[in-house]
């Protein structure tokens, strides 16, 4: 399914678009707003799927529009370009904020760029109840004073602060924009505004043309005759040569420097008593010494939760004693009833419908998909997959890609096609490749494994090693051939590290059974 334009944008002052870094509960937010009429779909010209729901609220023909997280504008991979490529389509759309209460710094340097950009905006502070656990006290009050918007906040996965942000909605307001930039940049400024005349281009756009964004290039030739946007290029050249350091770089840095001065000013943190436990643990499942045996210990936990307890005990008790004895004997004597032997035989027989189709499906591969979906949301949910990508980075690195690549093979223990799609996550196209190659050759998707747990659970315990260790072996040495066969360099490993927490089961359940 594609997005197209109309269903965003009928009444663009009625468009709501959630942005922010990665990990700061955009989704959470849209589901906690948005119960009905969710769209979701490719954006066009893209691999990446963003949603649109109706927005309930007094307003008319609001939409409210969920997409990618990004740590900057001026990324290159399409979760980055997404929310640029939104606001540059929209127009005058509004914009909601969501920023981590535990990474305001890192939030407010992302929000200085958006800024920029002269768009009615919102800023909500997101998981305020893991600021308190961490004795951070930020003053909202004053914070709203300095950037000049309303600042709401809310706890998304609990539902709190969602009817304030909702009616905060209609108080969006332009932002300050109070970054003083060095004197050539405020220069180009000038110079390209005079350049441009009368259309309207804000300073984000600007900006991003001159670090060499090609999509704000590209909005610019697009709405600049020939000779306007020729004389926007020279004076960009010329710019640039007034300084060795590249301009994207020093605009962070800037956004930076600026994000720490409010942070100083909003900001309180109380020193603990004493480290909490789930903090030590974050930090041991990182190390090496310690990591090891924490993933081995998780590895069989998901083995007896998965393996013995979905593809042994659950099948027995689905596929054995509800099909087995209740089911299809009943239907058996209603096919009776019926005087066709192949009637009967389609729906009980050696591959009748009831009997094979929906005894195996519900029975044997359901009960498999809904524990490993679910011991899989808890890793998730947990904060335990980005520290797996730390502990194997330098495995990885050995595969030709980065520790990231971990989260697209574990996702292809449930769906192929879904984890290919996933690996648009990686940087390079090297990295992707490879993690195709992975997932084809390597990895067994979950009717497969679905099978393979069930034969497994009548065989000793060292035959599973036996199986997983095979794959496991066979992944490693598919990702060193592939390494050799497409040679790139490795793109450095950064990833957001979100705080260990406790997951809530309940939200696990529902999102184990859609």
């Amino acid at each position: 399914m594609e997005l197209k334009q109309r269903d965003f944008s009928t009444n663009s002052d009625a468009t709501y678009i959630l942005i922010g870094n990665v990990n700061t509960g955009k989704s959470t937010i849209f589901n906690r707003m948005c119960r009905k009429n969710i769209k979701e779909g490719n954006y066009p010209g893209t691999t990446v799927s963003i949603t649109t729901s109706e927005l309930k609220c007094h307003l008319k023909e609001a939409f409210l529009i969920d997409t990618p997280g990004s740590n900057t504008i001026y990324g290159e991979n399409e979760d980055e370009l997404i929310s640029k490529n939104m606001i540059l389509d929209a127009k005058a759309s509004n914009l909601v904020f969501v920023a981590d209460s535990k990474n305001l710094k890192r939030s407010l340097a992302l929000y200085f760029h958006y800024v920029e950009f002269d768009l009615p905006i919102l800023f909500n502070i997101n998981m305020m109840d893991e600021a308190l656990i961490k004795n951070i006290d930020i003053n909202v009050e004053k914070l709203a004073s300095l950037l000049g918007v309303p600042v709401n906040t809310t706890v998304a996965i609990e539902g709190d602060g969602i009817e304030s942000l909702r009616k905060n909605l209609t108080e969006v307001k332009v932002g300050k924009s109070s970054i003083k930039y060095p004197q050539f940049i405020e220069n180009y400024l000038r110079l390209a505004q005079q350049i441009i005349g009368d259309k309207k281009i804000s300073r984000g756009i600007l900006l991003s043309v001159l670090a060499e964004d090609k999509l704000s290039k590209e909005y610019v030739q697009k709405i600049c005759d020939q000779n306007t946007f020729s004389q926007i290029e020279r004076l960009v050249e010329q710019t640039k040569r007034k300084t060795s350091k590249k301009i994207g770089t020093q605009l962070l840095d800037i956004y930076l420097e600026k994000a720490e001065e409010i942070y100083n000013q909003v900001v309180w943190v109380s020193e603990p008593t004493k480290i909490p436990f789930a903090d030590k643990l974050g930090v041991w499942s990182r190390n090496i010494y310690t990591g090891i045996p924490i993933a081995i210990i998780i590895i069989i936990l998901m083995y007896y939760f998965v393996g013995k307890f979905g593809a042994e005990y659950l099948v027995d008790l689905l596929e054995g004693e509800l099909f087995g004895e209740i089911i299809v004997p009943w239907i058996e004597n209603i096919c009776k009833l019926v005087p066709s032997e192949l009637f009967a035989r389609a729906i009980v027989g050696e591959f009748g419908l009831v009997s094979v189709g929906l005894a195996l499906s519900l029975g044997l591969v359901m009960p498999v998909l809904l524990t490993f979906y679910f011991f899989f949301g808890m890793l998730e949910s947990s904060g335990y997959l980005p520290r797996l990508s730390v502990l194997l980075n330098k495995v990885f690195k050995k595969m030709g890609m980065s520790g990231k690549g971990i989260l697209p093979l574990i996702m292809g223990f449930s769906c192929i096609t879904m984890a290919i799609l996933a690996t648009r996550a990686l940087e390079t196209r090297k990295e992707r490749n490879i993690a195709t190659f992975l997932l084809i050759m390597g990895i067994p998707c979950a009717p497969l494994l679905s099978v393979m747990l069930v034969l497994l659970a009548d065989l000793p315990l060292w035959s599973s090693f036996f199986i997983f260790g095979f794959l496991t072996l066979q992944i490693l040495l598919i990702g060193f051939l592939t390494n050799k066969i497409f040679r790139s360099k490795v793109p450095d490993f950064i990833m957001e590290i979100p705080p260990l927490r406790i997951p809530k089961l309940k939200t696990l359940f529902i999102n184990s059974i859609r």
